[in-house]
C-alpha cells in the first residue's frame, strides 16, 4: 500500500539518485586491528584531519589517484620523515576497508534498489569519493542495480557542484525535476540537488555519530526525512 508521503513523492519522480557512503552502506569508522589511520602513520589525530580536509578536493576531483600518492600527501603534510612503508600499509588499509564495505551491503538496501527498478525507476549514484574509496566498486553487488554510477573523481567534480549532478542525469535521460535525490545530506549535496529540482530526501540511518545540531543543519535542505531506506518503498 503506497501511504507514506516520501513514497507517494518517490511515485512521481522518473528517476531515483542516491549518495553511497552514509546512505547505502555504513563504514567502519576505525580500519582494522582497532588501529585509526593517524595511528597507522604515527601521526596525532588532529594534524591528520585538518590534511584530510585541507587536501580533499585534490583526491575527490582525481588530480592524485594513486593510492599511495594520495596517503603521501597527507603524511609528507604531517611530516616529512613519515616512511614509504608506513604510507603503504594506511593506503593498503584504506582500499580494504572501503572494499569490503561495498562487498557488505545490507540485504534490506539491495531489496530497496531492486523493488524501486522493478517500479519502473531509473536509478543512479551520486558520489564523491577518491579512487581508493571505490576501487572495489565493480565487486559490490550494488553496482548491476545502477543505471548509471557518477563518481568525482572520475568526472571532476564534486557535490554540491551542478556539473556533477547532470552528468548522472544526462546519462539517466532525464532532467532534474524528474528526480528524487536521497543522501545524508553531507558536502551540502541535499542544497546542490534541491538547488536543481529535485525532490531531496535526507536518510538518517547511518550518521548517528554526528552532533545534534549538524544532522539539524542538514536537515534544512530536505523535503522529508526518513530513519531508514526501507521507508522509501
Amino acid at each position: 500500500m503506497d501511504s507514506s508521503p516520501v513514497l507517494a513523492a518517490i511515485l512521481t519522480k522518473r528517476a531515483v539518485l542516491f549518495d553511497l557512503f552514509h546512505t547505502l552502506i555504513a563504514l567502519n569508522r576505525r580500519p582494522g586491528d582497532g588501529q585509526q589511520l593517524h595511528e597507522l602513520l604515527g601521526v596525532p589525530r588532529e594534524a591528520f584531519l585538518a590534511q584530510l580536509r585541507g587536501t580533499a578536493r585534490n583526491r575527490l576531483v582525481g588530480n592524485l589517484v594513486d593510492p599511495f600518492a594520495i596517503v603521501a600527501e597527507w603524511a609528507h603534510g604531517i611530516d616529512r620523515s613519515i616512511t614509504d612503508d608506513a604510507i603503504g600499509r594506511t593506503a593498503d588499509r584504506i582500499v580494504a576497508v572501503f572494499s569490503e564495505a561495498l562487498k557488505g551491503v545490507p540485504d534490506r538496501v539491495i531489496s530497496m534498489l531492486a523493488h524501486l527498478r522493478d517500479r519502473g525507476k531509473l536509478l543512479g549514484l551520486v558520489s564523491n569519493a577518491s579512487t581508493m574509496e571505490v576501487s572495489g566498486w565493480s565487486g559490490s553487488p550494488l553496482a548491476p542495480l545502477f543505471n548509471t554510477a557518477v563518481f568525482s573523481c572520475f568526472c571532476g567534480s564534486v557535490k554540491p557542484e551542478e556539473r556533477i549532478y547532470r552528468i548522472c542525469t544526462d546519462g539517466l535521460g532525464v532532467v532534474p525535476g524528474e528526480c528524487a535525490f536521497v543522501g545524508d545530506g553531507e558536502s551540502n549535496e541535499l542544497e546542490g540537488a534541491k538547488n536543481l529540482g529535485m525532490t531531496t530526501v535526507m536518510t538518517t540511518e547511518f550518521i548517528g555519530h554526528l552532533a545534534a545540531d549538524e544532522v539539524e543543519r542538514r536537515r534544512r535542505s530536505a523535503d522529508y526525512v526518513v530513519l531508514k531506506l526501507d521507508e522509501l518503498v
